[in-house]
């Protein structure tokens, strides 16, 4: 019984684990932009806590853009090793983990184990016949062989695993972070054509204007703003200044915006604002 189990709890791993060969970091891997510039050394690693977006958001504010996101629901265990391996690979300089118990699944492991069965039997006997009669005894031994399920019950841990890689981009555009507006924020700019700021790089074009999180754009140059709009008025690349019609905690503010020659984009590089990180879940 002993070496039974044994040999059964040496396998229960092999049920329930993902393959060695499997890296689920890799696997599950959502890539959001390729621009950015490699690290030089091995991906520091960051709590990533509960707030995706509030992480997102302070390092855009440092410089840094989401290269992309792994997430996936496992039984392996806690371990971030290969969540690393993708970080180095990606020549990422910072990763931002979170490791989250978030169920606890049960199942039964069949066990098939052979049976024995023995019988015996015995008895007398008499014969008789034209010649006389004769008596005697007998007896036998029968064994049977087969097989019995068992069900072992085992209960393990489901992990929420998640990952989010950054990369320093290029300062390239005005260095500002959109989302839409949220219902609230359309009743308070009485109008759907618009988009909030999320986040502004520091030393950014946007941060000299002094757009802060929460400004509400309603109009660019005059027209009634759009994220796509901001993108083809940016992707422009010239010194016009650009006119910033907002709202910030209710009251109307005007805004210049301008984008110096370092900032601004060169044939084929896509702005450091133009990066949706909305998908982060």
């Amino acid at each position: 019984m002993s070496r039974l189990m044994t040999t059964i709890l040496c396998a229960v791993p092999l049920l329930i684990a993902t393959p060695a060969s499997a890296n689920n970091w890799e696997k599950f891997f959502d890539r959001y932009t390729s621009d950015y510039l490699p690290a030089t050394s091995a991906p520091e690693q960051i709590d990533l806590g509960d707030d995706n977006m509030a992480i997102s958001d302070e390092m855009f504010r440092k410089g840094y853009a989401v290269i992309g996101v792994s997430s996936f629901e496992t039984a392996s265990g806690s371990s971030t090793k290969d969540a690393v391996k993708v970080g180095v690979k990606l020549k990422a300089r910072y990763i931002a983990l979170r490791l989250n118990v978030v169920g606890r699944q049960n199942m039964s492991i069949p066990i098939l184990s052979g049976t024995t069965t023995n019988s015996s039997t015995s008895g007398n006997v008499s014969l008789s016949g034209p010649n006389g009669r004769t008596s005697g005894t007998y007896s036998g031994n029968t064994t049977s062989y087969g097989t019995q399920t068992t069900y072992m019950p085992i209960s393990f841990n489901r992990y929420e695993k998640v990952a989010i890689y950054y990369g320093l981009a290029p300062k390239v555009g005005a260095g500002v972070l959109f989302r839409y507006f949220t219902k609230a924020e359309i009743v308070t700019a009485e109008t759907q054509h618009g988009f909030a700021v999320r986040a502004t790089r520091e030393g950014s074009p946007a941060d000299l204007a002094n757009l802060l999180p929460g400004d509400l754009i309603v109009t660019i140059n005059d027209l009634p703003a759009s994220i796509a709009g901001w993108k083809a008025v940016v992707a422009g690349g010239d010194a016009v200044p650009i006119k910033i019609h907002l709202l910030r905690g209710g009251s109307p503010r005007d805004v210049v915006l301008i984008i110096p020659p370092e900032w601004r984009p060169t044939a084929g590089a896509a702005p450091a604002d133009d990066k949706d990180l909305s998908l982060i879940r």
